[in-house]
């Protein structure tokens, strides 16, 4: 199969796809995301071959092409059987037309989750994601990462259908059992393969809209029952407002259809946080076992078309533009970020705990690990303090800030050393606290005990350090930290920060 007629192919198989719309309305998501990665593989194959043709990259074929000839076998495979499937439409045993639509639509499902342990939205998105990264190597840009695991599902999705034994669908009668018996090969899970390129397919010309429906119930509530998201934003707190008032929040990433139904199949929702009287609506999602981080913006304003879009956390920077956090895209280098959100807060705290969320989230993924979290500092926020503190038995870097906008104070810890440095362990508001002479007192030339301290956690792992008396403990890893940080206080007490 060549590039060119492969991309034929599967644009093809997206309009055939296109008829299952209206007779399985319940799983139009899902349908809406299988055209759409159909027309983004062919867009995509098509983007290779260009790249094969180039002289100035055509040296380079020999490093992907047994790559590619695994690919197109694949996906040569994968048309073969759907078309099969399709076969059955003609069957004249159907009551209805919207019957036979849903008896193969239900048939599709199962063979190709049985054939590989997942869906055939998920084998496309598979295909795409790699004829991306094939285009990438032949171009120079080399192996991004993710892409060895990603070759080897290609791999070994072929070597199992190599095996399979030829059925004629056609002769298949509506009361038939599955087509072929389950694959005894079933995938390992493999962390980022998936997440090399943005999770989801582009926007094509001429691929068909659809309307989307979205759940808000997650898959699983076992980790969301433990994990530390909720516990932060369940916690009471202060309200410090803004003196200067930024944008209304708004999202203006690419919409994607299908987007809420595919981050159920593998991730669990942690929170939901509504934005401008909730017309927009922010998710936080994560994988268990590599602890894959995402963010999903909803735009449910009345009158207009609901939208919906998605991206890991490590594919974003957060900064700070008055009372909003914006969230901008990376793009390949030399490039600068691309906006993706602007998110509009109404109190100093509740701005530092998505902030904070968003660091912890991204600095914990193992799936991508960030070296040295780059935005971790906040435009607008004065560091008053800067010392160490051992805490929990590890080493943490405590800082005090003073937000200029609204003068609020905080203490935050994060870790100090490692593939996690910068990222947040706590952090505490305390402009409150400061003024009260009975606060804070030393013991010893490392330790300064608080009595009281509302921290908010962002690790599950973390528990908080306290005295033998029950205050709260910070243990300086010098006496002159311990000294400085409460001269930092008393100067903020007096007013002189």
């Amino acid at each position: 199969m060549e590039l060119i007629a492969a991309a034929e192919s599967v644009q093809k198989i997206a309009s055939v796809f296109n008829k299952f719309l209206d007779p399985v309305a319940a799983a139009d998501t899902e349908v809406t995301a299988i055209i759409a990665e159909c027309f983004a593989i062919s867009s995509a194959l098509r983007e290779l071959r260009t790249a094969i043709r180039d002289p100035q990259y055509s040296a380079r074929y020999n490093l992907i092409a047994q790559d590619i000839e695994n690919i197109l076998r694949s996906l040569q495979f994968t048309l073969n059987d759907i078309n099969r499937f399709l076969g059955i439409l003609g069957d004249q045993g159907f009551i209805s037309k919207s019957e036979a639509y849903r008896f193969v639509w239900r048939k599709i499902n199962d063979f190709f989750l049985d054939e590989a342990n997942y869906s055939l939205c998920r084998r496309l998105e598979y295909y795409r994601i790699f004829s991306l990264g094939l285009a990438n190597i032949i171009q120079g840009y080399g192996q991004s990462p993710g892409f060895g695991d990603l070759q080897y599902r290609i791999e070994k999705l072929l070597r199992s259908q190599n095996r399979k034994p030829e059925t004629n669908l056609g002769n298949m009668s509506l009361g038939s059992p599955g087509l072929y018996t389950r694959s005894n090969y079933a995938d390992p899970v493999l962390p980022g393969f998936d997440e090399y390129l943005p999770p989801y397919a582009p926007d094509v010309p001429g691929s068909p809209a659809a309307n989307t429906t979205y759940s808000l119930d997650s898959s699983n509530t076992s980790m969301t029952a433990s994990h530390w998201v909720p516990v932060v934003f369940d916690q009471s707190r202060p309200t410090t407002g803004f003196h200067d008032v930024n944008q209304v929040s708004a999202c203006f990433g690419p919409d994607m259809p299908g987007a809420t139904f595919r981050l159920a199949q593998e991730h669990e929702k942690l929170i939901e946080l509504p934005f401008e009287t909730g017309e927009l609506v922010v998710r936080f999602y994560v994988r268990d076992g590599d602890l894959r981080a995402r963010i999903h913006c909803k735009t449910v304003r009345s009158g207009r078309p609901r939208t919906q879009c998605c991206l890991p956390l490590t594919r974003l920077r957060i900064s700070r533009a008055a009372s909003n956090l914006q969230l901008s895209r990376q793009r390949a280098s030399g490039r600068p970020p691309e906006l993706w959100a602007t998110l509009r807060f109404p109190s100093y705290e509740r701005m530092i705990l998505f902030y904070c969320t968003f660091l912890a989230l991204k600095g914990q993924d193992i799936a991508e690990p960030v070296v040295d979290l780059p935005d971790t500092f906040l435009k607008h926020e004065d560091e008053i303090f800067a010392g160490l503190i051992v805490d929990d038995n590890y080493e943490h870097a405590l800082r005090i800030f003073k937000d200029v906008n609204s003068r609020g104070i905080r203490l935050q810890a994060s870790v100090h050393r490692g593939e996690m440095k910068k990222t947040p362990i706590w952090t505490a508001f305390i402009t409150h606290l400061v003024t009260s002479p009975s606060w804070m007192a030393q013991d010893g030339p490392f330790n300064v005990h608080l009595a009281d301290l509302q921290r908010y956690v962002f690790n599950n792992d973390y528990t908080p350090q306290l005295s033998l008396n029950g205050k709260h403990e910070l243990s300086f890893t010098t006496s002159r930290d311990a000294i400085h940080f409460m001269e930092a206080i008393d100067y903020l007490a007096d007013g002189r920060a």
